[in-house]
């Protein structure tokens, strides 16, 4: 069974998927731009509000960005 995917604020989201290799194409208004670091193809935003991100958003994020939850995870800051 895989692990439950946490409710994290988009500041550590974001982070997150820096440490992970992930390039910051741009921001456009509170929305963060990815590009996977090998694969220019592989494209998603992360929404910077207020208060924590749901659940269902970001392991829909981490399907678009081609990345287990358990990666993911690892580079955790």
């Amino acid at each position: 069974m895989s692990p439950r995917v946490p409710a994290l604020k988009p500041r550590k989201v974001i982070r997150t998927f820096q440490n992970a290799g992930y390039i910051l194409d741009h921001i456009e208004g509170s929305h963060y731009y990815f590009t996977h670091p090998t694969d220019r193809t592989v494209h998603f935003s992360v929404p910077y509000h207020s208060g924590e991100m749901k659940r269902s958003t970001l392991a829909k994020i981490l399907k678009q960005a081609k990345i287990t939850l358990t990666e993911f995870l690892q580079h955790d800051p």
